[in-house]
């Protein structure tokens, strides 16, 4: 092992620790409740999620409630529920991207795509700390849409046109929002 374990060539601690986390994303905020919970130490939330109309919805973001949008980010972007959060529930590692931006002890309220995706989110999201999953917005944004409430949208560009608006000298503020290791692979 001595000889052949490349984690085992190092003598100073510091660089075997280095070498051992390399690639391990960082910790999520609710990182605690999370090894509480996987210890008995804090009771699992397991109520189904149950659907809100979107004045229900509303009513429940204006008092505290965190909206996750699980539909991709080209649909997202063309028009969400205003304070709304998306994390697409097909891309990866949604659960612990959730969870890092989900304050700690907000009820959750979920915006699906298809039918599937409450059943998918909810037990994904409960191995990560959050289990306050309390509903899902029964008819998606066109329910939100038919009554009246106030969407907002992010307009969505490819990366091709970003590199012509950079060439072409307009002042562009870019934010790269991917994990450490994304970035260091190029950026």
């Amino acid at each position: 092992e001595r000889r052949f374990n490349p984690a085992l060539q190092f003598r100073d601690r510091g660089r075997f620790v280095d070498f051992l986390m390399e690639g391990v994303p960082p910790k999520p905020p609710s990182f605690d409740t999370i090894v509480a919970k996987n210890r008995g130490l804090v009771p699992l939330a397991s109520a189904k999620p149950r659907p809100f109309t979107a004045k229900e919805a509303a009513a429940a973001v204006a008092g505290g409630a965190c909206m996750v949008d699980l539909r991709d980010p080209a649909t997202f972007g063309e028009g969400h529920a205003p304070g709304a959060i998306n994390v697409w529930i097909d891309g990866p590692q949604f659960a612990e991207r959730v969870s890092w931006f989900v304050p700690a002890g907000a009820p959750v309220l979920l915006v699906p795509e298809g039918p599937s995706d409450v059943d998918r989110a909810t037990p994904a999201l409960a191995r990560v700390g959050v289990d306050d999953v309390q509903g899902f917005l029964q008819w998606g944004m066109v329910g939100w849409r038919s009554e009246g409430l106030r969407v907002e949208t992010v307009p969505q560009i490819s990366v091709h046109d970003l590199e012509q608006w950079l060439d072409e000298g307009r002042e562009v503020e870019v934010i790269d929002v991917r994990e450490p290791a994304e970035w260091m692979e190029g950026h």
